[in-house]
């Protein structure tokens, strides 16, 4: 189940929009290049993260700041019940949200 609301007036400069998602899964989900910047909060099972270029497996953290990416280079893994809640962010909305240079967030 995924479920968006818009942000709110006084922010939508900064933020697109919210989601939240709620899978039971056993699978891998490839992740495309994108340029959307959001901050993610997982609840329930975390995810495993594959990194394509090398062998290496990485358990995802409570909350993860995710930058644009310029090429594929992991694939989640999702075992059980994930849920998760997102915010979503304009182009360049966290950067001058938190002051941060836009280079720092990238792959």
């Amino acid at each position: 189940m995924l479920r968006l609301v818009e942000a709110a007036g006084s922010l939508k400069a900064f933020v697109r929009k919210y989601a939240q998602l709620e899978v039971s899964a056993a699978e891998l989900w490839p992740v495309p290049a994108r340029s959307v910047t959001c901050i993610e909060f997982t609840f329930g099972e975390p995810y495993r993260i594959h990194f394509l270029d090398t062998a290496a497996i990485e358990t995802s953290h409570q909350a993860i700041l995710i930058g644009a990416k310029t090429h594929n280079r992991i694939r989640l893994e999702l075992r059980g019940r994930v849920e998760t809640f997102a915010i979503f962010f304009q182009p360049t909305g966290l950067q001058r949200l938190l002051s941060l240079p836009g280079n720092l967030i990238v792959d």
